[in-house]
């Protein structure tokens, strides 16, 4: 009697049945992998590269007689026309620079000034900070994008 209560014995806690076996991490299937075309990949560029040059435009146009007493472009208007047409490239374009100020000095060159120095940054910091400013009450998404903290002595690539 006792080696047929021992030979019917199972240890494996009540809630496993006695055939299944516990999962782990290993048993699971794995992930599947997103496999991106190509053409998407292309895509993506194309829409990178028209991000930046229509940005780059709405940077110059922002940039004219900018803190200084003069005739004034309509930003808002310019604003809501390049968001109309272009937002999507607009915004991944933002997004790959990883923020406005960063975008902002990606296409505004310094004139005179190293792309490190103090005033060309702060320049650059300020143009950002009136986008986002306005881009608070037409465009919303534009405004996330300028970076917190930002400082103004670190060079560009760090």
């Amino acid at each position: 009697i006792l080696q047929e209560t021992l030979a019917s014995f199972d240890d494996s806690p009540s809630y496993l049945n006695a055939n299944q076996k516990p999962s782990s991490y290993l048993s699971q299937p794995p992930k599947q992998v997103q496999v991106v075309k190509k053409e998407q990949l292309d895509k993506n560029k194309a829409m990178l590269n028209e991000g930046k040059v229509v940005f780059m435009k709405f940077v110059n146009m922002w940039n004219t007689n900018f803190g200084i007493e003069g005739e004034q472009p309509d930003r808002a208007k310019h604003l809501q026309e390049m968001m109309n047409e272009y937002s999507i490239c607009v915004m991944r374009y933002l997004k790959e620079m990883k923020g406005l100020t960063n975008a902002v000095m990606n296409c505004m060159p310094p004139e005179g000034l190293s792309e490190e120095s103090y005033e060309y940054r702060k320049s650059c910091r300020l143009l950002a900070e009136n986008i986002a400013q306005v881009c608070s009450i037409l465009c919303p998404p534009i405004s996330e994008y300028l970076e917190y903290p930002f400082k103004l002595n670190k060079p560009i690539n760090q």
